[in-house]
């Protein structure tokens, strides 16, 4: 097996590595391979793809970035010109070149079985237009044999063959460890308040507004959120603006920076309440879940079609809100307050998303068709 990640941070190169570290200690399959960037901080793989643009020049950055969606694909044709049969895991992928090396890769085809992982099924905004999006991934879902995603698929003509698709769990994130210093952070700036907590990078689709603006009517509570800036897209000084007209600000705690495993498990432990309130712009399957599952904590997400929403409502591990009501949210939160967290739930959920079901589903899939 080959598993190919083309960014050397964020979220798809942190899966990459848990995807190797399992695969390779799996019998289901021969040996593993992890092509990834050059200069990463894994301590494991092969570091052969250009990586990530870490400088500040204004223009630099849109080319290397266009030189990287041309050369990274190639690097890995090349890579798998001299490797025996795999089955080649592109855990991410490049949507911009994909008139250059989806033809290429078809001339692997006779050796290699290609299987694309559908973090984000919807890829109709990674192109400057919804028609090129579709063309993209009408070719790349086309070179594919298998298709893998978290449980929920939108409607789209690039995803008109099921069979394809094979829908596999998730795989549960193991976080070591806990931090003194992250703990007693937490007790000095919460007042002796309970917390309720947005984790993970900051982005525009985790609708901090709502969150601050429950402030409003839960005056016992704070609101901790703590992640590193994925992009520029999120506004955070209008964020604290708006706290502060509401007159929250003071209750509103923020931690802009990267966390390290053992302060992200101290955070959810000092958590009263996760909130995953996310917009209807994001479809996907939350890694957030997955590393908070074993904490078991109570937690709340925005009712619209998503992976994350089918599972939540299947292990019935928390309420579901409508997407932009400050009240029914608070109301939930309230709710919470009084209840237990659903452990049997949590147990079944840790169960089903298991590394192990997630390679025996793979694994029982391509071994059937070879």
């Amino acid at each position: 097996m080959v598993i190919y990640e083309s960014s050397s941070t964020g979220g798809c190169y942190n899966y990459s590595k848990h995807l190797f570290s399992h695969y390779q200690k799996s019998d289901k399959f021969g040996k593993t391979s992890l092509i990834i960037p050059k200069g990463c901080d894994s301590e494991v793989g092969h570091k052969i793809l250009l990586k990530d643009f870490a400088g500040k020049k204004k223009y630099f950055p849109r080319l290397y970035f266009i030189l990287r969606n041309l050369l990274n694909p190639l690097i890995l044709f090349f890579y798998l010109l001299g490797k025996r049969k795999s089955l080649v895991i592109l855990n991410d992928f490049e949507q911009y070149s994909f008139f250059l090396w989806v033809p290429v890769f078809y001339l692997l085809k006779w050796k290699h079985k290609i299987a694309l992982f559908l973090h984000d099924p919807d890829r109709d905004e990674y192109m400057p237009t919804i028609f090129l999006s579709k063309i993209s991934m009408g070719w790349i879902t086309g070179l594919s044999d298998f298709l893998l995603y978290h449980e929920y698929l939108p409607e789209k003509s690039y995803y008109s063959d099921s069979r394809k698709f094979l829908s596999v769990p998730h795989g549960i994130y193991e976080l070591k460890g806990n931090s003194k210093s992250m703990e007693e952070e937490l007790r000095k700036s919460s007042q002796h308040r309970k917390m309720i907590t947005v984790i993970g990078n900051i982005r525009s689709n985790k609708n901090y507004e709502m969150a601050i603006q429950s402030l409003k009517e839960l005056e016992e509570l704070n609101l901790l959120i703590a992640g590193s800036r994925a992009n520029s897209s999120v506004d955070v000084e209008a964020l604290k603006q708006l706290a502060a007209d509401l007159g929250v600000a003071d209750r509103v705690i923020w931690i802009e920076r990267y966390l390290r495993d053992d302060e992200l498990a101290s955070i959810i432990s000092f958590s009263e309440i996760i909130l995953m309130i996310y917009t209807r712009s994001f479809v996907s399957h939350s890694g957030v879940i997955n590393m908070i599952a074993p904490f078991q904590p109570k937690i709340v997400i925005a009712e619209h079609p998503s992976g994350l929403n089918s599972l939540v409502r299947r292990f019935g591990l928390g309420k579901i809100v409508k997407e932009d009501d400050v009240t029914d949210l608070t109301t939930a939160i309230l709710e919470l307050m009084n209840e237990d967290a659903n452990t049997n739930g949590w147990n079944q959920y840790i169960d089903y998303s298991s590394w192990e079901n997630q390679i025996n589903i793979v694994a029982e899939r391509v071994l059937k068709k070879d």
